[in-house]
């Protein structure tokens, strides 16, 4: 087979990948704005001119390969004559067709291939059922007057349609009925399809996304995609002329469509999270614009979603607390209360001082009077009154006695309540204003009192040692 200049460069290159871009050696000097291959591709000249037949025999491996070298099949500006038939072919090597003109729309039906790309090509049409593709299948940028069919096709990677127009007014014109797709279905950024998308009982490891795509076809479904198997569905900014069908499908993160006047079929769609988060009223009404109808599904569905985000929306427009600033300065340091004072700035005590002020008497449960209300004619304050009943704390049978306790016992309570009268009726004075009895049982039955008198047992035992000692 005699090979024109464009073929001997390709099939020369096709050993090391090399990419064999035609249009310098037709342009030699740089055009003025950006070729359209589908505007200029039909004018192109032999320079730039490709059979599909040469580009099939090297796919299937009619070129020697070179050792530690990766072989592709890249070709970039190029006019493809004649038809692209790889039907049940198991293609070599990468294939990538970038800015190209076909003559007629590839086969590649039942083939298996590696990654493909038709990045920024004009094609009349594009049969890819059936197809294994180990990675990315790229039609970014391509232009695509005819319906791509996808059905039963098996993609590794991602489906690329950022800006990619395909035309089909009146049919379909994207075809991925039961489409496996490893990773995600890419529509943004521009992508515009003339007919409809349809991906019924597709199965989308990650994510479909049409954001800011326009995709219309106004008689019937839009977007049919029944059944479907996705983690997201990103519908946000799409502009749809005609019905969106959801029916029976499964997902994760449902992207609401921000386009009000396109229909959605809900029936039986199953969710875990909306996004974003709007107001169950509009929510609501895209539920009650169901072409079907009423349906009690679709309202569990929704208000089981927002039953299970709602507390977490909750949480999330709680203000946060905002920590306490540390001080500029340090609080001022007060003499003799030490380093841990001077840190904070609180009073410390000694560790007696505060088991005192802890366990000081109370009014009403250790025995401190009350007064009653001065009667009539009486100036004063009233005559105290004994509380009536007195809360003392049982005593321990196996609590050692402490040594007020011991000398009490050890002395008896009658002459100690003696010796306290000899010294200027103080036992009588307090006993009258603290409300307590000079006996063992009521000096052993609290703490704080024993505390209150410690002192004055001590001097107690002082002058009992003196009087032995006379």
């Amino acid at each position: 087979m005699t090979l024109t200049e464009p073929e001997r460069r390709l099939r020369e290159a096709f050993a090391t990948g090399a990419k064999v871009d035609v249009r310098s050696a037709a342009t030699p000097q740089e055009p003025e704005g950006p070729e359209d291959p589908e505007a200029d591709g039909p004018g192109w000249g032999p320079e730039r001119t490709v059979r599909a037949e040469v580009i099939r025999s090297l796919l299937l491996g009619s070129a020697d390969t070179r050792p530690g070298e990766t072989p592709v099949v890249h070709l970039v500006g190029a006019r493809v004559t004649g038809r692209l038939r790889l039907v049940f072919a198991e293609v070599c090597c990468v294939l990538r067709l970038e800015k190209c003109w076909f003559e007629e729309p590839p086969q590649l039906y039942g083939a298996t291939l590696h990654v493909t790309g038709f990045g920024g090509s004009y094609l009349p049409g594009l049969a890819v059922n059936a197809v294994t593709v180990a990675g990315n299948f790229d039609l970014m940028k391509a232009r695509i007057r005819g319906p791509v069919n996808l059905a039963d096709t098996r993609i590794d990677g991602n489906l690329l349609l950022q800006g990619a127009h395909i035309s089909h007014p009146g049919g379909v014109a994207l075809d991925g009925s039961r489409l496996d797709v490893g990773s995600g279905i890419v529509g943004r950024d521009g992508f515009h399809a003339e007919g409809a998308v349809v991906l019924t009982a597709a199965t989308v490891a990650r994510a479909v996304s049409f954001r800011d795509a326009t995709i219309r076809h106004p008689a019937a479904h839009a977007v049919d995609a029944r059944h479907i198997r996705t983690g997201e569905l990103d519908l946000r900014t799409a502009r749809v002329e005609g019905t969106v069908d959801l029916r029976h499908g499964r997902l994760d993160v449902w992207h609401l469509p921000t386009d009000a006047s396109a229909p959605v079929h809900l029936d039986g769609l199953v969710y875990q999270t909306l996004e974003p988060h709007l107001p169950v009223a509009r929510c609501l009404a895209l539920v009650e614009r169901d072409p079907d109808g009423y349906r009690p599904q679709p309202y569990a569905q929704l208000a089981a979603t927002y039953q299970s985000i709602g507390p977490r929306r909750r949480r999330a427009r709680r203000p946060a607390r905002e920590a306490t600033p540390p001080p500029r300065h340090p609080p001022p340091a007060r003499p003799g209360l030490g380093p841990s004072a001077r840190r904070d700035g609180r009073l410390r005590l000694p560790p007696l001082a505060r088991r005192a002020l802890a366990h000081r008497p109370h009014p009403a449960r250790h025995g401190g009077l009350r007064r009653r209300p001065p009667e009539a004619g009486q100036a004063g304050g009233g005559r105290p009154v004994q509380p009536a009943r007195l809360r003392a704390r049982p005593a321990d049978p196996h609590r050692r006695p402490g040594p007020a306790q011991r000398l009490v016992l050890a002395v008896g309570a009658r002459p100690m309540a003696r010796l306290r009268a000899d010294r200027g009726g103080l036992a009588a004075d307090d006993g009258r204003r603290r409300g307590r009895d000079a006996s063992a049982e009521h000096l052993t039955s609290s703490p704080g009192r024993r505390r209150a008198l410690r002192p004055e047992l001590q001097q107690l035992a002082l002058d009992l040692l003196a009087d032995a000692a006379r």
